[in-house]
């Protein structure tokens, strides 16, 4: 890989008009767009912790998707 991978990554809601704003002024690529947000890099340790709970690629398109994230991570908590 040579650079971010902007399809591997959690952005958070207000990320959205920056990026909006970018590519209704003529950005195509959504890794230009990235230039106009704050972004985090994770370090290979933190992504292979996902890997191994089966996280990293993981969906939440929905209050109930977003849901049962919240019930296993308060399970993992207890």
């Amino acid at each position: 890989m040579h650079g971010p991978e902007p399809l591997c990554a959690c952005y958070r809601t207000d990320a959205a008009g920056a990026l909006r704003a970018a590519f209704e002024s003529g950005v195509r690529k959504v890794t230009q767009g990235l230039q106009h947000v704050t972004t985090e890099v994770l370090d290979e340790a933190d992504w292979n912790d996902l890997i191994a709970q089966g996280r990293l690629f993981w969906n939440m398109n929905t209050a109930a998707d977003y849901e049962e994230a919240r019930r296993i991570l308060e399970a993992e908590r207890t």
